[in-house]
């Protein structure tokens, strides 16, 4: 196995490890609330630890197998970080308690690096050109200088590091100054993270090969998840007044990604990702539109009925029900059209063949006459080519 495969693998083991740990943490902790969070960090890490393993071993020359278990191991750190903090919080007199409370401010950062790398190489686990490289190199050094700035502010620490007193002191003259940094480094940060999306976005269109292509179409329906979190923590306002069902869109994305990244490497032709990414899309257009409407109705029906009425429920979702079964049509039909274009000329060709047909207007032959099978670039249907003669089989 080559070095990046034993790489993989050795993070493995030390995240089961670390996840042992945080159970005996939560044992010995007893809050409530942090063991609930380190269980959702471990069941939403795990995931990508385990296929990142399958991948590393599978491919042990490429990188992505080890950036899948990092995606995995960052979430399984930060939740068990969380459970230690809570017992140094009650040693205020420790130097490394006050230390870790201080480096504790920013690590947020670095639960986003592995995935924004993980975009940056994939699928053929290289940093081609000049400016991935650069991106590379910004996300190794804006989360750490970042947290050491957060560690240097002298305002009192986050939850539960309160009392916890500071391990360094700065001088007053130089506080502007590495707030002014720290501040400036968000902006950095989101930038790189863009830069990361956009790598794989161009990535596609350069792609010679239809391979190559079906694997970033496996890594974006993969992706394509998140946004479902955003969807469902407005549906959650809207049906329940909270967030919560945005942890189901949280926990699909976790397992979605790995999976498709998994796919994407290993069986990039096990589906017809064409097809899995036209129906994610219109459904997703369905449902945020559909959200839109509830959302107005609800508004307009409540100002007469009041906001909590069951009337004003009931007319937001008689309006929804109507505006659905058209609405999904039509928008399948646009998402095959913008996206595959020459698959949907084929099947309006085909299906219009069919309406003259049972007309008795034109017959199964007809097919490779039609307009849309004829133009360049376009499907041919070798297939339905007329018989000799005058198309009737001896």
């Amino acid at each position: 196995m080559a070095t990046r495969g034993l790489f993989a693998v050795a993070a493995a083991v030390l995240t089961s490890v670390l996840a042992a740990a945080g159970v005996i943490l939560a044992v010995l902790g007893g809050d409530g609330g942090a063991t609930t969070a380190f269980a959702i960090g471990v069941a939403f890490g795990l995931p990508s630890v385990v296929l990142g393993v399958v991948v590393a071993v599978r491919r042990p020359d490429s990188v992505v197998g080890l950036l899948l278990v990092l995606v995995g191991a960052t979430a399984v750190w930060l939740t068990v970080g969380e459970l230690c903090g809570l017992l140094l919080a009650r040693r205020t007199d420790l130097p490394f308690a006050q230390w870790y409370a201080a480096l504790s401010q920013g690590d947020w950062m670095f639960l986003y690096v592995p995935a924004a790398l993980l975009m940056l190489v994939f699928p053929d686990g290289r940093l081609s050109g000049r400016r991935r490289r650069w991106a590379a190199a910004g996300l190794l050094a804006v989360p750490p200088l970042f947290m050491l700035i957060a560690a240097l502010d002298p305002a009192p620490f986050r939850p539960p590091f309160e009392a916890m007193p500071h391990p360094v002191r700065v001088p007053e003259p130089c506080l502007p100054v590495l707030r002014a940094v720290a501040f400036a480094l968000l902006p950095v940060f989101l930038g790189l993270l863009i830069a990361s999306a956009a790598a794989v976005v161009v990535r596609y269109r350069r792609a010679a090969d239809e391979a190559r292509r079906a694997q970033l179409k496996w890594f974006a329906l993969g992706a394509a998840f998140l946004p479902l979190t955003l969807l469902l923590c407005w549906a959650g306002y809207l049906f329940l007044g909270g967030p919560e069902p945005a942890v189901v869109g949280l926990a699909a994305a976790a397992l979605a990604i790995p999976a498709a990244t998994t796919i994407a490497i290993l069986r990039h032709d096990l589906y017809d990702i064409d097809r899995a990414i036209s129906t994610a899309v219109t459904y997703g257009l369905v449902t945020t539109i559909l959200l839109g409407f509830y959302t107005a109705a609800s508004f307009v029906a409540g100002l007469g009925a009041g906001r909590s009425s069951p009337v004003a429920a009931a007319a937001a979702t008689a309006v929804c029900a109507a505006a659905l079964s058209p609405l999904r049509t039509r928008l399948q039909r646009w998402v095959d059209g913008r996206f595959y274009p020459a698959r949907q000329a084929a099947l309006t060709t085909v299906q219009g063949l069919r309406g003259r047909m049972h007309a008795g207007q034109a017959r199964p032959e007809q097919l490779e006459r039609a307009p849309s099978a004829r133009r360049p670039g376009k499907c041919r249907f070798p297939m339905a080519r007329r018989p000799p003669g005058n198309g009737v089989h001896t």
